[in-house]
């Protein structure tokens, strides 16, 4: 039997510098509302590659009862970007979790994400939370090396997780994840 590998595990400290508010003239970060929806959908769709409905979202983001808060990315009228503050996570009591961060194809690497990350990091702070954690894939290079700018740091839970990530690390250009 082939066993799934779990997402690996970051984590940041809420004690470390707090980040300052991204501003930015090309998009707007603001918490969604159920009219977003459907742009919250298609922005998922499009950078998980995974079929998401406005009902999905519904009931895995916007009503969902451990999600704090939606953040969303608004440019020329559209929701461009993602990323909400989940509760409650059983991956280390009492840190905020970082759930999924989302960036349309023609807003990626223009601080989208990173302004997303910040909004619901701010949110965690004025929440009390002392640590949050995310998890992601092993190809979301991309995405580690954000994690990473913003303070993030690999845990293992797995025995294979110290592996994973050297080599992680090391397609992220990144160093070593015992500093």
């Amino acid at each position: 039997m082939d066993e799934r590998l779990p997402q690996l595990l970051m984590c940041r400290e809420l004690d470390i510098a707090p980040l300052d508010p991204y501003v930015s003239c090309d998009f707007l970060v603001r918490p969604a509302t159920t009219d977003d929806e459907p742009g919250i959908a298609g922005v998922l769709t499009d950078a998980f590659n995974d079929a998401w409905s406005v009902d999905r979202v519904a009931r895995e983001l916007t009503r969902r009862c451990d999600v704090d808060t939606v953040f969303v990315a608004e440019a020329d009228v559209k929701i461009v970007g993602t990323a909400s503050a989940r509760l409650g996570t059983h991956l280390i009591p009492g840190a905020g979790y970082v759930h999924w961060v989302a960036t349309a194809g023609g807003y990626r690497g223009r601080g989208v994400a990173r302004a997303l990350c910040a909004a619901v990091l701010r949110r965690f702070q004025e929440l009390g939370c002392r640590s949050v954690v995310l998890e992601t894939d092993d190809a979301r290079t991309e995405a580690v090396r954000l994690y990473w700018r913003l303070g993030f740091r690999p845990l293992s839970r797995h025995p294979m997780d110290g592996t994973r990530w050297d080599a992680v690390l090391a397609a992220c250009d990144l160093c070593d994840r015992e500093e």
